[in-house]
């Protein structure tokens, strides 16, 4: 099943359900992965596509390093890549960087 009922009653739909809803709409869109970030998420993503570390994306955004590891978790999840090599290549074949 691919959705249950949270503990407020409303519907909840798995993660992975989630991405992949947000992938068709963005395909629909004609929209680039980057684009369906958050500005919070392009911020953590111009991080470490310029080389910087979780710690240190983390003391310029005044985060701590678990809430940046979060957002990159997701950038990834996002934009269906697996490391920030990935990431590095798609931001400069797209003029990103």
């Amino acid at each position: 099943m691919p959705s249950k009922l949270s503990s407020s009653g409303r519907r909840y739909i798995q993660p992975i359900i989630a991405e992949k809803l947000t992938e068709n709409l963005r395909k629909q869109a004609g929209l680039m992965p980057h684009e369906l970030l958050s500005e919070r998420e392009q911020e953590v993503l111009m991080g470490l596509v310029r080389g910087q570390s979780v710690s240190d994306i983390a003391l310029l955004l005044e985060v701590s390093p678990n809430t940046v590891s979060t957002y990159r978790t997701r950038i990834l999840m996002k934009m269906d890549m697996k490391n920030n090599a990935d990431l590095i290549t798609y931001a400069i074949s797209n003029g990103i960087v």
